[in-house]
């Protein structure tokens, strides 16, 4: 997992550019793609951040998020800290990484089996489903030795490469971009698959919905990368 670490930093380079770029514009915090910058930001590193190993930037991530949703014109100005506040942590982690090594990493889209391998390979098949490359990623090299990973982008494309491809089962996040978000796929399936949550939607109210809706289990985001690989191979060991 180390690689996996050094090689996250191209996201949190990202995140970072994203973050100073709407730091500096004018009128700050008035204008929609300032919002939509740092949005697309947190979206990168609340979860994904933390399982990386860089908890500190998680757990700010959150924070500006949670402050951002309900935000008073007379509260912006903590906005406007803690963005800086972030920048300053993704700085010092990129620099305790080191020289990266750039090596296409976030780049892939989402996958599915060649035909020829699906009839070779005797492995489980898991889906993926997660907007989050840097998940994605995760997983298909943690699993890549138990199952055969394919991936997809969002809810609606995860829903279709269930019912090609009948995986054995599905890791799902719940807040993806699209019409629907993972829960309600999750919901609309009724138990036709195994799935897994892994989100960062870690209400009470969210993880009683996906536990009502047939998940067999609910991982939230930020994870431990040890407890959610001993978890899923149980529920992958069972499936097949």
């Amino acid at each position: 997992m180390k690689d996996l670490r050094a090689r996250y930093v191209d996201t949190l380079k990202q995140s970072r550019d994203d973050l100073h770029h709407a730091h500096e514009m004018a009128l700050l915090w008035s204008c929609d793609k300032t919002y939509g910058l740092i949005h697309l930001a947190l979206n990168r590193l609340m979860g994904s951040a933390g399982s990386h190993g860089f908890t500190r930037i998680s757990k700010i991530s959150r924070e500006l998020h949670d402050l951002m949703g309900d935000a008073g014109r007379d509260s912006l100005w903590k906005v406007d800290a803690l963005v800086g506040h972030l920048i300053r942590a993704c700085d010092e982690a990129i620099a305790d990484t080191g020289p990266q090594v750039s090596g296409g990493f976030g780049k892939r889209k989402s996958e599915a089996p060649p035909s020829a391998s699906v009839e070779r390979d005797t492995r489980p098949l898991m889906l993926v489903a997660d907007d989050d490359v840097t998940i994605r990623d995760l997983f298909s090299e943690l699993f890549a030795e138990d199952a055969r990973v394919i991936t997809a982008v969002d809810a609606a494309e995860a829903h279709g490469m269930i019912e090609r491809h009948s995986p054995d089962l599905v890791l799902l996040d719940d807040i993806m971009p699209g019409s629907i978000t993972g829960l309600t796929l999750l919901e609309r399936l009724k138990a036709s698959a195994r799935v897994i949550m892994i989100t960062a939607s870690d209400g009470e109210a969210d993880r009683a919905r996906g536990y009502a809706a047939g998940a067999l289990d609910y991982i939230t985001k930020p994870f431990d990368i040890g407890d959610v690989y001993g978890r899923v191979l149980r529920h992958l060991a069972v499936g097949v």
